[in-house]
């Protein structure tokens, strides 16, 4: 049987290909052109060179890889106005190959919150993936795993592929203006290449997305400022002494969903907008729910507490079913080809009762937590199209909370019952500590047939001779975090999600069972010096794995877990002394002086390594100032805010 052809790009530590990209080819086509021989080079030694098909070198023939719409591949038949949307080919044969992707560039600012769709980009990570090891483990050089090789071949093959979801995406937030008042530990200089390096970790990771069904923002999020004073009726009725605006914020303010001039509103706000095919229709976050008798009679179960309407705390599904029924058959009579688009959270997450069956055609955003599958098997039988936007990341605050089977599990579960795309609200930035997660989510965004222990082993390979004990690290994480039983559920006030060490303990110190703010209280409970300690055992046993000098990578990677724990100390640490401050009438000194220590050297730390991805510290103190906890002077006393229901 003969050898099956190859195209060399490397041998022996010498560049033998060329890559050809079209004249005037796009800045992202040159870009993926020239981020795809930087790979090469870092693994090989060698550069491949990057040409356009005019300035090829005079009577070069050797092996070439074409890349974007060249003249030779579309002579070939081979164009990417041709694919599908995000979907890339790769063609290989003996010494030439062609690839090509249809991309969705939808903003040239590089800094974008929102990732374009690079299928170009897409297809070379596939090469490098498949044949030469890559992997991205974390935003930043040091997080990027290229094996090392002094001969690299690309085998004869014909390949097409397209993204499974619609939606990949896990929320990164804005990292280069904060809020005016936030603290800032870099340059904007260094915020620009923070955020470039973690953009380019979820576009290495397919993260976009193709569908006009998923569009953003609150429809309502205005209506007060707009209509609360010429039409109040419009708006959800309180019980004395409650008031609209609900807490004086204008942005939660709910509708009064039973009033036929609300849907009259939204079918001319429609209408103005030239009746699109989708049409978003969910309501603001926070409580302040309904309780005119009239929107009342539509809740099954009837007759429930105010309080626990208002509060978020009712089961309010059916009302919102019978909500979007009417939107649907009102709006659709303009536009048959109508999708209305929404959450299903907090409050009206449960499935619809069979009373109330969903007649709108629909796209749902579920906010679970990873436990509840009923819970999404109920929405998947209505037959709608269906986003998983957890609020997963926002719990565990700072610390190495991996529950990695259940969240795989879930996750697999949600692609073989309508999961059309995936949307994590928000990535914290604890990367030494939750990174692995962060890392799970992406590769089962792209594979959901991967195994745990693919992708335990995929993730540990980084590590080099280390890598089983880092393998054992991280299932000693998984272990704990299963005994912890932390809380995800919505609402903020939910309830704690099994019964284990975060239940118990928020019953026995009467701390939060948020999952914000209780991830916050209870790391001096849970995350003891006693628990520490195996965990940097076994990070001191990987280093020792590590002794040869061309390890250095490897050790700084054991290295950069081990900063993710130090950091854990400090911040358990501050908030131990900020809450004993708080909880103190007459503090002591002594104890004042404690928490100055200990907060300056949590802040101190989180200046050093600001640049690392150790910490995103200006994302970590603002979302402690928004829970009002102690990790700062500003914050002591606070009290934390009400998030029921968002």
């Amino acid at each position: 049987m003969p050898a099956r052809a190859t195209l060399p790009l490397v041998e022996d530590g010498k560049a033998k290909a060329l890559i050809v990209i079209p004249d005037q080819a796009p800045a992202h086509i040159e870009a993926a052109a020239r981020h795809f021989a930087s790979v090469i080079e870092e693994s090989t030694g060698a550069l491949l060179p990057v040409h356009t098909e005019s300035a090829l070198p005079a009577g070069s023939a050797g092996p070439r890889l074409f890349v974007g719409d060249t003249r030779h591949a579309a002579q070939l038949g081979l164009q990417s106005d041709a694919l599908e949307e995000e979907a890339y080919k790769i063609e290989i044969s003996g010494n030439e190959g062609i690839v090509i992707g249809h991309d969705l560039i939808r903003s040239d600012d590089p800094h974008r919150i929102e990732a374009n769709s690079v299928a170009t980009r897409w297809a070379l990570n596939h090469l490098l993936e498949t044949h030469v090891g890559v992997r991205w483990l974390w935003p930043g050089k040091l997080g990027t795993y290229i094996p090392k090789h002094r001969t690299l071949t690309l085998p004869d093959t014909r390949e097409s592929a397209q993204p499974r979801f619609i939606l990949r995406r896990q929320r990164i937030p804005a990292m280069i203006d904060g809020p005016p008042d936030s603290l800032h530990f870099l340059t904007r200089a260094q915020r620009e290449k923070f955020a470039t390096e973690a953009l380019q970790w979820q576009e290495a990771h397919q993260g976009g997305q193709r569908s006009n069904l998923l569009i953003k923002g609150q429809p309502f999020l205005h209506w007060w400022d707009r209509y609360g004073k010429t039409h109040p009726d419009y708006f959800a009725e309180l019980p004395p002494p409650l008031k609209q605006p609900y807490q004086g914020r204008a942005e939660v303010v709910k509708l009064r969903l039973s009033n036929p001039a609300v849907l009259d509103q939204i079918a001319r706000e429609y209408t103005e907008a030239g009746k699109p095919d989708v049409w978003k229709i969910s309501p603001n976050d926070g409580g302040g729910f309904d309780t005119s008798e009239e929107t009342r009679a539509w809740d099954l179960p009837p007759n429930q507490s105010l309080e626990a309407i208002v509060y978020s705390e009712a089961n309010l599904t059916a009302r919102y079913i019978q909500f979007w029924n009417l939107t649907y058959e009102r709006l659709s009579s303009l536009n048959p080809k109508l999708v209305l688009n929404s959450l299903a959270y907090a409050s009206y997450r449960f499935p619809p009762p069979k009373e109330r069956p969903l007649k709108a055609r629909m796209i749902l955003s579920l906010v679970p937590s990873y436990t509840e599958y009923d819970l999404w098997k109920g929405w998947a039988d209505t037959g709608s199209m269906l986003i998983l936007r957890p609020n997963w990341w926002c719990a565990g605050g700072g610390a190495p909370l991996l529950p990695i089977r259940q969240i795989s599990s879930y996750f697999r579960f949600c692609a073989s019952h309508g999961l059309v795309g995936f949307d994590f609200d928000s990535l914290m930035g604890y990367w030494p500590t939750q990174g692995f997660a962060y890392y799970l989510v992406a590769r089962l965004g792209t594979n959901p047939e991967l195994t745990d222990e693919q992708i335990l082993d995929e993730y540990a390979s980084a590590f080099g001779k280390a890598a089983p004990t880092i393998k054992e690290y991280l299932r000693y994480w998984e272990a704990i975090s299963d005994k912890a039983g932390y809380s995800v559920h919505v609402g903020g006030h939910s309830g704690p999600d099994a019964g284990g060490e975060f239940e118990r303990i928020v019953k026995e110190k009467g701390i939060s069972d948020s999952p914000w703010v209780g991830s916050l209280q209870i790391l001096p409970y849970l995350y003891t010096d006693e628990r520490l300690a195996p965990a940097e055992a076994l990070l001191q046993k990987a280093l020792a794995a590590l002794e040869d000098p061309r390890e250095e990578t490897e050790r700084q990677r054991v290295a950069f877990l081990r900063k993710g724990l130090e950091h854990l100390r400090l911040l358990r640490d501050t908030m131990e002394s900020g809450m004993a401050l708080n909880a103190t009438k007459s503090p002591s000194e002594a104890l004042r002086q404690q928490f100055e220590e200990r907060s300056k050297a949590l802040h101190a730390y989180r200046a050093r390594l600001a640049d690392e991805h150790v910490i995103w510290p200006e994302h970590a103190y603002n979302f402690e100032e928004r829970a009002q906890q102690p990790t700062v002077g500003k914050n002591l006393g606070k009290q934390a805010p009400d998030w029921r229901g968002e």
